[in-house]
């Protein structure tokens, strides 16, 4: 629609790393972003060190725009703006053939304000997919000239930072049903029996669709459920309870059968960089690296309590060494969410990725 296409072409405006050169560019710049024909916008671009980078080189380094606002030539001493909120409150007042550029007596030059708080529910734009998606506030940082968020996406259960506040704006409000006094008294003084008796039925009904004790389950209607696995995990069909009880049993079942090796071997210690992708939303997959340590194995010859070979190799059909990983712990990684704690190696897999010692 007209707003999402005019969000995404003021997004690209307000990002673009093109620096302004003269006063045409600047007069340009300050049209595009819907300022008054006689206003100009200069552009620098900052090159800053990442610091969530890894080693060293251009790839450590990012950029950032900083622009500051004329209410005509920079250099009549105008009034000049540090963000484009407030030259936007100044240019709507603006009228062009009346106005002039001394009307705001040096120009507002105020710091940005804040418009979210810690915890507050918003949405924020991701420019590839032209969409919004619900977030909230984890952290602010505010900068002499800018403000920039860390937020926790609710969909994907991820974290990112240094988002502008451009890029965001608050979540729709959820009307609040109107309760009537009776009811609110009642909801208080809810009967205890009454629950215990719901606890009981959703025990009952997990075990009647094939999940273990201590699990709960409550069809809400259809294929719709509402599933609780004793460490808290929730799950919204029965096909993803299953699986998840499945996996961990296969895992519980494999471990240790045969048990890892942790000496007499030439990769153990070993540190490697693995590099995997996730589904980050909807359409969007990001690349993630992780540094982890060999820190066990598994011989061609070792067998497990059947006497079956310890592991088979995918790639040639025939009993080979394993090598286990653990993965370092990160928990300032911007996808912190989506690391692996451990992963399980062929040789030939091992060796792509071994960093130099």
């Amino acid at each position: 629609n007209g707003r999402s296409l005019l969000t995404t072409m003021l997004g690209k405006i307000l990002r673009d790393p093109r620096p302004t050169t003269d006063a045409r560019s600047e007069r340009c710049l300050a049209a595009a972003l819907g300022y008054p024909k006689s206003w100009r916008v200069v552009r620098k671009v900052i090159q800053f060190k990442d610091e969530n980078a890894t080693g060293s080189g251009n790839g450590n380094s990012k950029e950032a725009v900083e622009d500051r606002i004329y209410a005509g030539n920079p250099d009549l001493s105008v009034d000049t703006y540090f963000n484009h909120e407030a030259a936007r409150k100044a240019a709507l007042k603006w009228v062009e053939g009346e106005s002039s550029g001394y009307d705001q007596k040096g120009g507002q030059l105020l710091p940005m304000v804040a418009l979210y708080n810690k915890k507050d529910a918003v949405e924020v734009y991701y420019e590839p997919d032209d969409e919004w998606y619900e977030a909230t506030i984890v952290k602010r940082t505010e900068y002499d000239d800018d403000i920039r968020y860390t937020v926790h996406y609710t969909e994907e259960d991820s974290t990112q930072k240094n988002i502008s506040q451009d890029l965001i704006r608050p979540a729709p409000q959820k009307r609040k049903k109107r309760k009537l006094e009776e009811e609110q008294d009642g909801e208080e003084q809810a009967d205890q029996a009454t629950q215990d008796e719901m606890n009981d039925v959703d025990l009952a009904t997990a075990q009647s669709i094939g999940l273990p004790e201590g699990w709960t389950a409550r069809n809400e209607g259809g294929r719709k459920w509402d599933i609780r696995g004793p460490d808290g995990s929730k799950y919204r069909s029965k096909k993803a309870a299953l699986d998840y009880i499945k996996y961990h049993l296969q895992k519980e079942e494999l471990e240790g059968d045969p048990p890892w090796r942790k000496t007499d071997h030439k990769y153990l210690g070993n540190r490697i960089k693995w590099s995997h992708k996730v589904k980050y939303s909807g359409r969007r997959y990001v690349d993630i690296s992780q540094i982890g340590t060999v820190v066990g194995w598994i011989s061609d010859t070792d067998v497990d309590k059947n006497g079956d070979p310890g592991f088979v190799s995918e790639k040639t059909g025939e009993p080979a060494e394993l090598f286990n990983v653990k993965f370092d712990d990160d928990p300032n990684h911007p996808y912190a969410n989506h690391l692996l704690d451990e992963q399980d190696l062929e040789e030939y897999e091992l060796l792509d990725c071994l960093l130099p010692k």
